[in-house]
């Protein structure tokens, strides 16, 4: 009898429990702050004007080859790698104001540091601006021949820099990570693409971006909205919030929410459709509004898949080493789809 008293008291916790949500969440709309108050208006920061600034985060301050690069091919930026207190302060900083709050208190609140990094790579940009580049990457060209390294070239050789690629008129580079339309079963099995719709994607893990970008307003926006719904559908706080998945890391912060909202964004602003349909095959640079899209090899080189090319390919940029991805393979798994609400 005692022991059915206690079955029921439990159950009767679970279903009752409280939980913290936090107010203004479900309904977050990102506002730009003023130019008066903004401080990434200043230094190289107007609307024709990259910021000259690199940004990486890990658990601690570290120096290797990896991190060295990305200053020893721009001596003109400010290199920045942030702990994960450093992070914290940076968001409780740059995102004071009080109808900030919702996102503040979801960031703060977060405690797995995957979501945590893959949110806040979003906030410094848009807080910021410059490059983003995860922790496990290597800079293979100085920045400032981005542009014009990603051109396509009927030589081997570099195409002429006197004929570079105008950003003037865009705000955000991003690359595009995989691009296998139609993939065989064989295809999802080898690469382990679970996703209905994984098969285009586009990288997160090295973006560009000027400040107070539109487009990552919106991911940010769809993300504390999307932690929202998980809390109240759930019933539990984020700080009590379980580990989630591989595959809802992907789909509620990652590359699969990324890229989706992307496509939603550059629909918005275009007045028709875009998706995958949009970016496929991409032999250079690709302008959609204020966004550039960049070929698999710029950020993506050396993958065997999607027609990446090698490190020492003309348009390769950047090299992700995978080394940070073990991260997905001590996750649980779940039902991914609930998160979602499907």
């Amino acid at each position: 009898m005692t022991f059915i008293f206690f079955i029921v008291i439990v159950r009767f916790y679970v279903f009752i429990r409280p939980y913290e949500s936090i107010p203004g969440a479900k309904d977050f709309i990102l506002h730009p702050p003023s130019s008066s108050s903004s401080s990434s208006t200043s230094n190289n920061n107007n609307n024709n004007e990259w910021p000259r600034k690199i940004w990486q985060t890990w658990k601690e301050h570290i120096d290797n080859g990896d991190t060295r690069s990305w200053c020893d091919n721009n001596p003109d930026y400010t290199y920045t790698l942030l702990t994960d207190e450093e992070a914290l302060s940076f968001v409780r900083e740059h995102f004071s104001r009080q109808e900030d709050e919702p996102l503040r208190r979801t960031y703060e609140d977060l405690n797995d540091p995957v979501l945590r990094a893959d949110l806040f790579r979003y906030l410094v940009l848009y807080a910021e601006g410059g490059v983003y580049s995860d922790i496990d990457t290597i800079d293979l060209k100085p920045i400032s021949t981005w542009p014009t390294s990603s051109l396509p070239s009927s030589s081997s050789s570099l195409p002429s820099s006197s004929s570079p690629l105008s950003l003037s008129s865009s705000g955000l580079v991003l690359g595009v990570e995989i691009d296998v339309p139609y993939p065989s079963k064989e295809d999802r099995r080898k690469w382990g693409w679970k996703l209905p719709s994984s098969t285009f994607q586009l990288i997160q893990w090295t973006m560009m971006s000027k400040p107070h970008h539109p487009a990552m307003a919106l991911v940010i926006q769809r993300i504390v909205r999307a932690f929202s719904a998980f809390v109240e559908r759930e019933h539990v706080s984020l700080k009590d919030m379980r580990r989630l998945s591989t595959e809802e890391v992907i789909i509620t912060t990652g590359p699969y929410a990324f890229t989706r909202i992307i496509e939603e964004y550059l629909s918005t602003t275009l007045h028709s459709h875009v998706d995958w349909r949009n970016m496929t095959g991409l032999q250079g640079p690709k302008q959609l509004g204020d966004i550039t899209i960049l070929p698999v090899t710029a950020f993506g080189p050396g993958q065997r898949h999607s027609g990446s090319q090698g490190t020492d390919h003309p348009q390769a940029l950047s090299f992700h080493k995978f080394g940070a991805s073990k991260w997905g393979q001590s996750r649980s798994k779940w039902n991914w789809l609930r998160l979602v609400g499907v």
